[in-house]
This record gives structure tokens, sequence and C-alpha cells, in this order.
């Protein structure tokens, strides 16, 4: 379980320790853009300690505590299953 990280603006993100499966989530609160940090059992490690005016704002003040963006995967295409074998039933 991860713990959750104060959210004090004076630790740097250089100072938090590394997580994984953690989801940034940017949402919009009473026409204000906001952002949370999410552990991978969706409870609130950080958030935002002020309202944006814009997405951009929201994202820049994110990074300063650590959100980096990641595209998404490249999608694996399988080959389709072809009965290519010998049927020995017959």
């Amino acid at each position: 379980m991860l713990d959750p990280q104060p959210n004090d603006p004076a630790i740097t993100p250089q100072a938090r320790p590394q997580r994984t499966n953690v989801v940034w989530r940017f949402y919009v609160d009473q026409g204000a853009w906001r952002w949370q940090q999410l552990a991978s059992d969706q409870s609130v490690l950080s958030d935002s300690p002020a309202a944006h005016g814009t997405y951009e704002e929201c994202v820049r003040d994110a990074e300063t505590r650590g959100y980096r963006f990641a595209p998404s995967q490249e999608k694996v295409i399988l080959p389709s299953r072809t009965n290519t074998h010998v049927d020995h039933w017959r």
C-alpha cells in the first residue's frame, strides 16, 4: 500500500519517492481545472492546492509535482487464428 504524500509545495518532486501505478486525474470543479494523483486503489495521494483557469496551467502545475505525460502504448495486433493444422480425427 502506498503512503499518501503530503500536499506541501515545499516538497520537490525530486524529494518524493518514485511510485508506480499512479494515475493522474485532471477535472473541472466549479469552472476551474484541478488535478489529483491517485494510487492504484483509487485513494488520493495528493491534489492541486489551487484551481487553474486553463487545462494547460493545471498540467504545468501537476508537472511541478511530478506528473509526466506518457503516451498510450502502441496497440498490439495479434495474428488471426486460422485452422491451419491437419485434423487427424477424420
